[in-house]
């Protein structure tokens, strides 16, 4: 997809960004032809089960391109902050950076430090705006094109974008849908910006809410809850933390469901019925449809086959042993 989005003086981008969210972001302003002198992202982390250390994805790009690449731990530093100045960025573009920006590093650029966030703000401020979003059942969200300040997700709009969320949805597909309409949002914006012809308005100070940061304790389910606000954590954690239970006091990760037309009169946490679609399991209100499962130790699978395995005989109750 073409943005045409140069402008008459090519404007020094410097690129602040880690995971595959920020990366369509940075490869579009790099195939659009626009200067990039430098990407920051977070130092290479270890991930997967043997914890080998692995390079964040916008690095990866950044040195396959041959792009100027920064991992500092922090941005505290003053020879970290006399490197960015040294690089004499028009426009800082920060997007799931995960680094605070020291008020020194916001003021550096000759036209503004800019992010791109996933939610329409004021609301869902913080680190888990699209999870959030989805577990608390939002039908819409959107995209943020904001200026920064020493505050979280604090700043000045410049526009939004807003996004359906479909009944389908989950972690997944909301970020991928989150990070095009962010891409697009930035470049068909970034001339204006660039001319300092867009206009920033303050946020709604009391239409403020926060998605905090996830802990994997939040994925533990309570089958007390309704089918349909269980579905909303599965979906909205469908990555990490994963929504999760146990059966037989082994962890068992739920990858998939959906709120099941079924009745019965069974306990909430228990397994009434298996098929060939999954296994159903009663909830404080209403039956959910569990379709993809993991099991500790073990790949993740069609629920219908993990019930042949191990829901040969019902009703199953899910949930530690006490």
């Amino acid at each position: 997809m073409s943005y045409n989005t140069m402008p008459t003086h090519k404007p020094r981008l410097l690129f602040m960004g880690t995971p595959a969210y920020a990366l369509t972001t940075l490869q579009a302003l790099v195939e659009e032809g626009h200067q990039v002198t430098g990407v920051f992202t977070q130092p290479d982390k270890p991930s997967g089960r043997g914890q080998k250390i692995n390079p964040p994805a916008c690095a990866v790009y950044a040195k396959e391109m041959g792009l100027p690449l920064f991992q500092p731990k922090t941005l505290k530093e003053a020879s970290i902050i006399q490197t960015i100045q040294d690089l004499k960025p028009d426009l800082i573009v920060v997007v799931a950076y995960g680094l605070l920006l020291p008020q020194a590093v916001l003021d550096t650029p000759a036209i503004d430090t800019i992010n791109l966030h996933a939610s329409l703000l004021p609301k869902y401020r913080g680190a888990a705006p699209i999870q959030w979003a989805l577990i608390n059942g939002e039908s819409q969200t959107g995209v943020t094109l904001m200026q920064m300040n020493a505050q979280m997700d604090a700043g000045d709009i410049y526009c939004q974008k807003i996004i359906d969320i479909k009944p389908d949805d989950n972690e997944a597909s909301l970020f991928k849908k989150c990070s095009v309409a962010g891409t697009a949002l930035l470049l068909e914006n970034l001339n204006l910006l660039c001319e300092k012809k867009l206009k920033a308005s303050p946020q709604n100070k009391d239409q403020v809410t926060y998605a905090r940061l996830l802990k994997k304790e939040d994925g533990l389910i309570n089958f007390d809850e309704s089918a349909i606000k269980i579905n909303q954590l599965i979906k909205g954690l469908s990555s990490w933390p994963v929504a999760h239970t146990f059966i037989d006091n082994k962890g068992l990760k739920i990858y998939d469901a959906q709120v099941s037309d079924q009745q019965t009169s069974s306990p909430a946490g228990e397994v009434f019925k298996a098929d060939s679609m999954g296994f159903y399991v009663a909830c404080g209100t209403g039956v959910l449809l569990v379709k993809e499962v993991g099991l500790e130790g073990k790949n993740r699978m069609k629920a219908g086959d993990f019930a042949k395995g191990y829901l040969r005989q019902l009703p199953v109750r899910l949930g530690k042993n006490l």
